[in-house]
């Protein structure tokens, strides 16, 4: 094998299928080929689950110190370096220019390696120089920094790093790319122990980068970073661009992998002949599938009267089928979108297990009136300088979410923050279910400030807070009203005056 190397390493040309085939067996290059039997692969995905479990170990170890760190400083914050130029789950640094950079690592890194993927699959591992293997290499170790940056971040979470996706995509892809190496190398190691490693397989998972890629760039447009080259709505373009982009690169290099490589030894298909062609029940399991959802490969067809026969009910009611499961998902879809859906706390992270706070619920005509600047005046309150946990925050609005209510929630603030905006009457029991308001922390009864009409509006949010009060005595509200002349309806209402103000 060593002089087929040799030439493989002088750039000389022979046939390297995805198998491995060519025109004569003994001029067959085996090694190269090789890399892209399910070995090989297997060996990247163990690397890469190995990697996970070493990262998630390491979290785990320095979540404890982390935290007991933390909570010597003042207000429990983390230290001044890491507030500066890191921030915190909740919080954006105070200095956002190594954020930037970060995103930018992480943006053209994962680019790069999507290309060089690209540029594999059609060479497979043969003709590529030195440079582009160390240019790889030193590509991973690039990428290696916003990983870091982010376990940072999010405070060692062990959670955040065993559930985010961009952790699974690093360790699935950084192994292969720091390990990667060229036919140039082969000629003076022994062939044994170079067939163990890694950096032998061309045909790797970096295509996967390109979910990483996506994320960088939205990073960037939520940093404002884009908008002094690119327009609004050219970066909206660009992130739909991206967004179809990585679904079909997903779904491309996946069946570029699965179908290159072949079946797994003893995870094959037992085809029994027939006029269609080889059947068996995942065959017909795929034929059902194709057909009802109007793909139609056409590598199947039915052959047999009987079986023309039931296809053809099977067709129309396949399709009726899914023609109604579709447009209740899409209904779903609308309801959630307009504020008709129920509330879900998230669950807390192990540094908020102390932190006895429920949500948040906000009510009454500052909620309803459509405009911004009560919403953001309490928010910003609401988003504890002194305490890096915000509460999950629901608003309760008797109208749709506006258009300037809508884009306060996407604003840069709203984003660090949890919100949910439901539609419903607080006056509705089943509506103050679905917002859990027995189970919140604080209900806050806020006015319109900008109404024309004090009195009515101090009216209308008295008779919210004495009906809350009644249906739920347990629960802590608190009463703002425009007018002071207010206040005595208020007690009259039976509001004590420890919760109007």
């Amino acid at each position: 094998a060593a002089p087929l190397l040799r030439g493989v390493s002088r750039g000389e040309p022979y046939d390297c299928g995805l198998y491995g085939s060519s025109n004569s067996e003994s001029e067959l290059p085996v090694l190269p080929c090789e890399g892209t039997g399910w070995t090989y692969v297997l060996r990247q995905l163990g690397a890469g689950l190995a990697l996970w479990v070493v990262g998630a170990a390491l979290c785990l170890a320095a979540s404890g110190p982390w935290r007991a760190l933390c909570a010597q400083l003042p207000g429990s914050h983390p230290p001044l370096l890491v507030q500066r130029w890191v921030g915190t789950r909740h919080r954006a640094p105070v200095n956002r220019g190594l954020q930037v950079a970060v995103e930018w690592i992480q943006l053209m890194g994962s680019s790069y390696a999507v290309y060089l993927w690209i540029a594999q699959t059609y060479r497979r591992g043969v003709g590529l120089s030195w440079v582009w293997h160390r240019t790889a290499n030193a590509c991973a170790l690039a990428l290696v920094l916003p990983a870091i940056f982010r376990c940072v971040k999010f405070g060692f979470s062990v959670k955040h790093f065993a559930c985010s996706v961009s952790v699974l995509v690093d360790c699935l892809t950084l192994p292969a790319l720091l390990l990667m190496g060229s036919p140039h190398e082969l000629d003076d190691l022994d062939l044994h122990l170079v067939e163990k490693w890694a950096y032998m397989s061309w045909l790797t998972l970096a295509y996967l980068r390109v979910w990483s890629q996506y994320t960088a760039f939205r990073a960037l447009m939520d940093l404002e970073v884009l908008e002094t080259w690119v327009s609004d709505f050219a970066q909206q373009i660009i992130r739909m661009l991206l967004e179809v982009c990585s679904v079909i690169f997903v779904i491309a290099g996946t069946m570029f992998v699965l179908e290159g490589l072949g079946d797994i030894q003893g995870f094959t298909d037992s085809f029994a002949e027939a006029g269609m062609g080889g059947i068996s029940f995942f065959q017909m399991v795929y034929f059902s599938c194709i057909t009802i959802s109007t793909v139609g490969y056409g590598d199947y067809s039915p052959s047999t009267v009987l079986s023309r026969i039931f296809i053809i009910f099977a067709l129309v009611g396949g399709v009726t089928f899914f023609g109604i499961v579709s447009s209740q998902i899409y209904e779903l879809h609308v309801d959630e979108a307009s504020g008709k859906g129920r509330f879900v706390p998230k669950k807390k992270e192990k540094d908020e297990e102390d932190c006895d706070r429920g949500h948040v619920l906000i009510i009454g005509g500052g909620a309803s009136s459509g405009r911004a600047i009560t919403l953001e005046y309490l928010l910003q309150a609401l988003c504890l300088k002194k305490h890096p946990i915000a509460p999950e925050i629901v608003i309760l609005s008797q109208t749709e979410c506006s258009d300037e209510v809508r884009e306060l929630l996407r604003s840069e603030m709203c984003g660090r923050l949890r919100i949910s905006f439901l539609v419903g009457s607080p006056l509705d029991e089943a509506d103050m279910a679905r917002v859990r308001v027995n189970a919140s922390a604080l209900v806050l009864v806020v006015p319109d400030f900008q109404t024309t009409n004090s009195m009515a509006e101090d009216l209308a949010n008295v008779m919210i807070a004495n009906v809350l009060k009644r249906r739920h005595p347990g629960v802590n509200f608190q009463l703002t009203l425009v007018s002071m002349l207010s206040w005595t309806t208020a007690l009259r209402a039976g509001v004590s005056g420890y919760n109007a103000y």
